[in-house]
């Protein structure tokens, strides 16, 4: 119910708020993360946060257009490695874009605020870096779901190092009153592949860095998303995971971890198929409209060696589903199978979080 209310909140949202121009490349950037994600995109600042009193942002003019549109797309694809339903259930409800960020002073690339829930950043100096996205956005995650519980098994992995246990110099200077930084510091790190690649490295030695990536991974899969498990992490590093214990959470079901997208899909927007990703070997897909009449299905051998499928959003005869309830199908030769319900209307398929 309340994936269904936000999704309709956000609809009315984009068309009003967002949309005044159709041809507004920043704008079909901000409807695909929007429609997908459940987030507010704003530039020009018709929200204010509660919480601002100690930094300040100015709005982009139209000069400003041309790099931003640059900026947004390279926004929206460093976004799009977080699964759809670590987002949604993250807290976010705005991220706004400006320039000229100053905190005290002081120019800075990002700003969370925890009263609004709203990531803010700096277009300028080339954009928003990969590393201000995933650091920023873990802070508001860290808040909403409460990583202050985590505090004292964090320090005491700390104790334990012969470096100190501390991803950046920042932290590691400050100690334990920026363990907040520590923790950001080290899920951006894991998000892009270089610096991850050297994070588990130094792990293999580092008996508090190797503590703190596990207390990482088992908080955002606890908390945010069952997506998030060791097939999701190797997606951002060249390192050999299975030479540690996988962490995959209790798993019961393989098909838990099946990962739909573009989520919604827009039969106007989305030029690609839906990509229905992670699905375990030998697995056969029917798709069944409410009376269970199956309208399309898919053999073993349609899945690729990467356990993906695509699926073009018609039924067997070539056909645009009629708006109506529709479910997946899933199974496997180890008697392993899920149903994913989804929606079909005049311009979307939403396939229900699970």
């Amino acid at each position: 119910m309340r994936i269904a209310c936000r999704a309709i909140f956000f609809s009315l949202l984009v068309s009003v708020n967002i949309f005044s121009a159709e041809k507004d490349k920043n704008r079909e950037a901000a409807y695909r993360l929007q429609y997908k994600y459940y987030v507010t995109i704003n530039w020009n600042f018709s929200h204010m946060a509660k919480d601002i009193n100690d930094f300040s942002i100015t709005k982009l003019d139209k000069k400003d257009e041309n790099v931003f549109e640059g900026v947004l797309n390279s926004f929206e694809e460093e976004f799009n490695k977080y699964p759809v339903e670590f987002v949604r259930n993250s807290g976010i409800k705005i991220i706004i874009f400006g320039k000229n960020l100053n905190r005290n002073g002081r120019i800075a690339n990002g700003r969370y605020t925890k009263n609004d829930n709203c990531l803010w950043f700096n277009i300028e100096d080339g954009g928003v870096s990969p590393r201000t996205l995933h650091h920023e956005f873990f802070h508001l995650i860290d808040v909403f779901f409460k990583g202050k519980d985590m505090d004292e098994e964090w320090l005491a992995a700390g104790k334990k190092s012969p470096s100190g246990g501390f991803v950046t110099d920042y932290a590691r200077i400050y100690g334990s009153t920026v363990v907040m930084e520590d923790r950001a510091a080290l899920f951006s790190a894991l998000m892009i592949k270089k610096s991850a690649n050297k994070a588990y490295k130094d792990a293999e030695t580092d008996t508090a860095l190797k503590a703190k990536i596990t207390l990482l991974k088992k908080f955002v899969y606890e908390k945010c998303s069952k997506e998030m498990d060791d097939a999701y992490w190797r997606n951002f590093t060249d390192y050999d995971l299975s030479k540690e214990k996988a962490f995959a959470g209790s798993l019961k079901n393989p098909f838990d971890l099946v990962v739909f997208s573009p989520n919604p899909y827009s039969r106007e927007k989305n030029k690609e198929d839906i990509k229905i990703s992670r699905l375990p070997k030998n697995s056969s897909v029917k798709i069944v409209d409410n009376k269970l009449e199956v309208i399309r299905e898919f053999e073993k051998n349609e899945v690729n060696e990467n356990g993906q499928l695509l699926w073009d959003g018609k039924d067997r005869s070539g056909n645009v589903l009629k708006e109506g309830k529709y479910a997946f199908n899933f199974v496997d030769d180890h008697n392993n199978d899920k149903k994913v319900n989804f929606t079909c209307t005049k311009t979307f398929i939403l396939i229900s979080a699970r």
